[in-house]
Parts: structure tokens; C-alpha cells; sequence
């Protein structure tokens, strides 16, 4: 039988077919805002930073970087990138939720203020973001010497994060932050319903003891509601409390090795050349098809049997497939961008069957001229 439905997973399984990222549950990590260049992993919905391998040892916030550290740095200033109110929307629902307002307000500035949205359910599962502010994304170009300092180190850190710093987290599951958007305030919402006739309402005056979502009045169907809301309050006003540092999407670089990686949780019923020509092929226009598992089931899938440190995970798809399709590679490497990019080209959305659309397409692999390592290629 599978293990119940995480809200975190729900979460972001729902979310990130919006194409910003990873989306948190908890945009208040306890370890500290993330930062380009953290090394950590992922637990309840919230990424937990070990260190940064751009900063040095000695630096003050990083003093558990391994002894010997020494941190990456890139050639330019020009691989840094960042955008200022990427994100003007102050909700964004998943794809299985509409949503109309009700008295509600937007600010002339990029600050959003309102009164309150209804949100109708129209699938299993659904996830919203609210943000009271817009919210900036900071990113780092791809670098190949970037990605051969991870692939080069990740192993000994591994070593020493499970030995040292006695976290026993495992390797294919740590995470190296290369992007994030961050805003001021949130509200999260995840529900999984037996119906699809349910109503959401979204209090967007919440505050330390109001809840942000509610079930409308009235729903026929009342779906399992979770949600959190932030940051906690301080216990001063002051400047800092317009400080965007709250991280609604992260964007990461995973590896996994052939020897010893985790079983595989789900995997498309159909080889490619059992597939009718269309879906994602050129012939269509690049349209992507709606149809096939539902998100119940392929969320129920993931949750079979996965380690306690895993979680849903879309990068884990584009690994597994580097290495059923690259037999020679020892370890392969990719980002939460490969996805966007490969629906970018075919000019389709991020769809819910990640694995039968890589099947389906079937990217190009490109492997590093010591035969070692491999990664996508949109």
C-alpha cells in the first residue's frame, strides 16, 4: 500500500509545472535563506543548507565547509543574474485550480494588498502560492566548470556531511542551489480531495493567528486542506521587514551514480515505439497532451518505498533517464532548468508524465570526454 500523501510533495509536484523551480513548502528555511551555492538537501518541503562552496571556510556562516575546502568561483561576473520583480503575480495557483476574486485589490506598485480570492478545484490534487510582494529571481548562468567543480567534489562531501556533520542523508538526494526567487510574505496551500467540486477561499489579511485558506461555505466536497503561512513575526519592526528573503522557488543541480541509486519509483507503460505519434512531436505543433496517469497516481507512486530523505523530485526523472539510456556512464548530472528548456523548444508545458515525455522525446545525451558523466541535452 503507499504511504500517504505528503502536503510538501503535493505541493510541489502541483507547482512546479508553473516552470519558476522548486517549489518550497516552507520558504522560511530554519538553516537560514538559501543562497547560490549552498550545499544541502531537501526535508518536509524545506531546504536545509550544510554549507556554501563559494565561500570560504573561514568565513562566519560557513563553518561546517569541510576542512580543506576550497570554494568554486566563476570566471566573470557575468554569469550572475539578477531580475527584480520576476514574479508579479501575487497568486499562483497549479493547473487543476481557477480562481476569481472577491473584493479584492491590487496596489499601483508591485505590492499586491487584497481582500480575498476563491479558488474552485477542478482536479484530485491542487497547490497555491500567495505573495504579498513581487518576488526576484537570482540565477547563475550554466557553467561547464561550475559543473565539473560539483560532480568533482559532491562525493567527498557526502563523505563528510554523513561522517563529520552526521547527517545521514544520502548522496543522490543533496542538492546545489544555482538560482531562487524570494519574496517578503506568503501563504501555501495543498489539498487532496476524493472530488473535484470543492471551493478554497484565500484571506489574503492573514496574520500570526488567522489562517490564510479556508473551505468555502457551502463546498459539497471538502477536500484535505494543509497550509502555512509567513514569515513568523519579529519581534521588532524595522527595515528589514521589507527584505525579500523568504524562498518560494529554489533552482539546484542533482547527480546520481549507477552503483547504488534508488530503485525506480515509476516508470512509462509504454516504450516509445508503443506510442502514437503526437503528444510531444513536432507534427502537432508541439501541443502537449493532457491525457495520461493522473496526478493522483503518479504521486501516489512516488511515495512507494522511497528513502526518508527523498522527496518528489522532477530532476530525478531526467537522472534516471541519463542513466538507462547512457550505459557507460558512471554517474550522470542535471538541473530542475533541463525540463523548461526541453518544453521550451517544443513549445508545450511542463507536463504531469515527466517520464513518458522523456521517453517520448528522447533528448540527446551528451557524455564528458572521459566517458564518466552525462546530462541532457535539449
Amino acid at each position: 500500500m503507499a504511504a500517504p500523501l505528503t502536503a510538501a510533495d503535493v505541493y510541489a509536484g502541483q507547482l512546479y509545472r508553473l516552470g519558476h523551480g522548486y517549489p518550497l513548502w516552507d520558504p522560511n528555511p530554519p538553516k537560514g535563506e538559501p543562497f547560490i551555492g549552498d550545499v544541502g538537501f531537501i526535508s518536509q518541503g524545506t531546504f536545509h543548507r550544510i554549507f556554501n562552496a563559494l565561500e570560504p571556510k573561514d568565513d562566519g556562516a560557513n563553518k561546517l565547509a569541510p576542512v580543506g575546502h576550497k570554494p568554486f568561483s566563476f570566471a566573470t561576473e557575468f554569469s550572475k543574474v539578477k531580475t527584480v520583480d520576476a514574479i508579479t503575480q501575487s497568486v499562483l495557483p497549479s493547473r487543476t485550480m481557477s480562481h476569481f476574486s472577491v473584493k479584492a485589490r491590487v496596489a499601483e506598485s508591485s505590492e499586491h494588498v487584497g481582500a480575498g480570492f476563491r479558488f474552485q478545484c477542478a482536479g484530485d490534487q491542487g497547490a497555491v502560492l500567495f505573495m504579498k510582494k513581487s518576488a526576484n529571481h537570482e540565477y547563475v548562468h550554466e557553467s561547464r566548470a561550475m559543473v565539473e567543480y560539483i560532480s568533482r567534489n559532491l562525493a567527498r562531501w557526502h563523505e563528510y556531511i554523513r561522517d563529520i556533520v552526521d547527517v545521514n542523508v544520502p548522496k543522490e538526494s543533496l542538492r546545489f542551489i544555482s538560482g531562487f526567487h524570494k519574496t517578503a510574505d506568503w501563504a501555501v496551500a495543498s489539498y487532496v480531495s476524493t472530488g473535484r467540486l470543492a471551493e478554497i477561499e484565500l484571506n489574503t489579511d492573514f496574520g500570526v493567528a488567522s489562517a490564510a485558506f479556508s473551505v468555502a461555505s457551502g463546498t459539497m466536497v471538502a477536500p484535505v486542506l494543509e497550509q502555512r503561512w509567513g514569515p513568523p513575526p519579529r519581534r521588532a519592526a524595522g527595515p528589514e521587514d521589507d527584505e525579500r528573503n523568504q524562498c518560494v522557488f529554489i533552482n539546484y543541480y542533482k547527480l546520481k551514480w549507477r552503483l547504488g541509486m534508488f530503485p525506480r519509483v515509476m516508470k512509462a507503460a509504454a516504450g516509445y515505439d508503443e506510442l502514437p505519434r503526437g503528444p510531444y512531436s513536432d507534427a502537432d505543433g508541439g501541443r502537449a497532451s493532457t491525457g495520461g496517469a493522473s496526478d493522483t497516481e503518479e504521486m501516489d507512486e512516488l511515495e512507494t518505498d522511497r528513502p526518508s530523505f527523498q522527496c518528489w523530485d522532477p530532476v530525478d526523472f531526467v537522472l534516471d533517464y541519463i542513466l538507462e539510456n547512457a550505459a557507460n556512464v558512471e554517474v550522470a548530472i542535471a538541473n530542475d532548468r533541463d525540463i523548461n528548456k526541453l518544453c521550451e523548444q517544443r513549445k508545450c508545458e511542463i507536463p504531469d508524465d515527466i517520464p513518458l515525455f522523456l521517453e517520448t522525446i528522447k533528448p540527446q545525451i551528451a557524455v564528458t570526454e572521459d566517458g564518466r558523466q552525462s546530462y541532457t541535452v535539449p
